[in-house]
């Protein structure tokens, strides 16, 4: 079988029938869900209360989206610019690998 992520429509069921009482094998029954899903998502609520996941481990990004459009912007607008030059304008505490990457994801 292929495992799917539960919809926010699903957590929001699992909260309700867990508040009203109903045990995790009941609620797994309903939704068509396995019983350890259920199990893991509701031990997951309540011990941070939300129905969001965790975030992901790692590294945050060097460069938000914003400062990406702007260099892709700055980029179109002088082709032959290197990309020290074009760090250096826009962001310069980021590696000069760092803008490439961020012109080739674009």
């Amino acid at each position: 079988t292929r495992r799917t992520n539960l919809s926010e429509f699903e957590k929001g069921q699992i909260i309700t029938l867990h508040r009203r009482g109903d045990s995790n094998r009941k609620i797994a029954e309903v939704l068509g869900r396995s019983e350890a899903s259920v199990r893991k998502f509701v031990s997951r609520y309540n011990q941070t209360g939300d129905i969001k996941p965790p975030s992901k481990a790692g590294r945050p990004r060097k460069l938000d989206e914003r400062t990406k459009r702007l260099l892709v912007r700055k980029a179109k607008m002088n082709r032959r610019q290197q990309f020290r030059d074009l760090r250096n304008e826009v962001c310069p505490e980021v590696s000069v690998r760092t803008v490439k990457c961020a012109l080739r994801e674009a």
